[in-house]
């Protein structure tokens, strides 16, 4: 990371903390050439991420489109408050960029999405992970009769 104040690229990281609401990142630096402090916010650029579809097309990553997949599925379920249901679909968003990041790819399936989604949900809600494995496109190949995907250990 350049310095803002001398351009220089010999910057140490003081401190970091991730925020809660957003996949990004705080952190506090300092230039080591003219040692003062800034401070940077970092987060997934989701733009330069591709999905390859069931029919073998690729498509730009669509944050929204994720977000809202997994919203639908955790509102469908009995007594839920629609802000908890956009809480719980905005955090395990947030944790499945956060894992493709980590991935150092740029290209990722459809299916390999969907799986990391209903394994984050299993963890948290059955029934929206069951109604979100039922809504995707993958769902005659990999559910059960039961209900639970096949290819997820």
């Amino acid at each position: 990371m350049k310095c803002f104040y001398c351009k220089s690229n010999k910057t140490h990281v003081i401190n970091s903390r991730k925020i809660n609401t957003t996949s990004s990142v705080w952190r506090r630096r300092k230039c080591l050439s003219c040692e003062e402090v800034f401070t940077t916010e970092e987060s997934i650029a989701t733009s330069s991420f591709f999905v390859i579809k069931k029919n073998r097309t690729r498509k730009r990553f669509v944050y929204e489109k994720l977000f809202l997949s997994i919203f639908i599925a955790t509102s469908q379920t009995k007594k839920v408050d629609i802000g908890d249901s956009s809480l719980l679909a905005k955090t395990i968003t947030h944790e499945v960029l956060h894992d493709l990041s980590m991935l150092r790819s740029t290209l990722f399936s459809s299916k390999e999405i969907i799986c990391m989604v209903y394994k984050k949900l299993l963890k948290r809600n059955k029934s929206a992970a069951f109604l979100y494995g039922v809504y995707s496109p993958y769902r005659i190949k990999v559910l059960h009769s039961n209900g639970f995907l096949k290819d997820i250990q």
